[in-house]
C-alpha cells in the first residue's frame, strides 16, 4: 500500500499487487523530479523494480534474479546497488529507469564469515560512492565508472555491526556488543572511529545529529554532538 502524509494527515493512494505474495522487504527512493522509484525485495532470490509516478500509478519495469538472497538495496539517481551476504551487484539506469547490469563487487572475508549488514550512499554529497557496512567492518567504493568499482577506503571493526546509517560525513553503526559507534567517513577516504556511546539498540536511523535506535520494544531518540554530549534522550515504548 502507498500512503501519503501531509500535515499529519494520512491518505491511502494506491495498493500494488506484486507478482509474488512473499514480499520480504521494500525500498523507496525519490531521486529527482516528482516521480518515485520503488524497489521491492520479493521471494528469496529476486527483486521486482517498479516506478510510481506523481499520480500514484505503478508500472513494473524489471525483475532481477540473484544467486544469493538480496539483503539490502541502495539507489542513486543513476545507479542501483543490490547487496547479498558476500557480494554487491551494480546496475545503471537508462532513461526509462531500466536497470542494466554493470559489475559485481565480491567481498573478501578472511577467517570468520563477515556478511553484509547495510549498503549506504549519499548522492547529494558523495555521488558515485558507496559504503558497504559488514558485520566486522566498512569498505568504501568509488563507482565513477560503474563497470570498474574501485576500493578507496576500509576500516576493520572488532564489534559486530547490527545496522548502520549515514548522515553528512559520519556513519552511525549500531553494534551487537559495543554500543553505537560514530565513524568519521569523509568522501574518498577510509573511515575512522570518532567516538562511541554505550547505548543498546538494533535498527538505527539518523538525520543530522538526531539518532533513533530501535530495539525489540523501544525506540530511543537522542541528540548526538559528541560522545560526552549525548543528550535530549527520550524513549518510546511499544506494545
Amino acid at each position: 500500500a502507498i500512503v501519503s502524509a501531509t500535515g499529519g494527515e494520512y491518505q491511502l493512494e494506491s495498493v500494488l499487487d506484486p507478482i509474488s505474495t512473499t514480499v520480504s522487504k521494500f525500498h523507496v527512493s525519490d531521486p529527482a523530479l516528482d516521480s518515485l522509484r520503488l524497489l521491492m525485495l520479493l521471494d528469496e532470490y529476486s527483486i521486482e523494480v517498479l516506478t510510481v509516478n506523481a499520480n500514484w500509478e505503478a508500472h513494473a519495469v524489471a525483475r532481477l534474479y540473484f544467486p544469493e538472497p538480496p539483503l539490502d538495496v541502495a539507489v542513486t539517481e543513476s545507479l542501483l546497488l543490490v547487496g547479498s551476504s558476500q557480494s554487491a551487484y551494480v546496475y545503471s539506469f537508462d532513461e526509462d529507469v531500466f536497470p542494466t547490469y554493470r559489475a559485481t563487487i565480491s567481498f573478501v572475508s578472511a577467517g570468520a564469515p563477515n556478511p553484509l549488514v547495510r549498503l549506504l550512499c549519499d548522492d547529494a554529497h558523495a555521488p558515485g560512492k558507496v559504503w558497504t557496512v559488514r558485520l566486522k567492518g566498512v569498505e568504501v567504493y568509488d563507482l565513477g565508472d560503474p563497470t570498474l568499482p574501485l576500493t578507496v577506503g576500509q576500516l576493520d571493526l572488532p564489534a559486530g555491526n547490527a545496522d548502520a546509517a549515514r548522515s553528512g560525513d559520519y556513519i552511525y553503526a549500531s553494534t551487537i556488543d559495543a554500543g553505537v559507534l560514530r565513524l568519521h567517513a569523509p568522501v574518498g577516504s577510509s573511515p575512522t572511529v570518532a567516538d562511541s556511546v554505550r547505548l543498546d539498540g538494533g535498527s538505527i536511523a539518523v538525520q543530522g545529529g538526531q539518532v533513533a535506535l530501535a530495539s525489540t520494544r523501544t525506540v530511543r531518540f537522542i541528540e548526538w554532538e559528541s560522545a560526552s554530549e549525548v543528550d535530549g534522550e527520550e524513549e518510546l515504548y511499544l506494545p
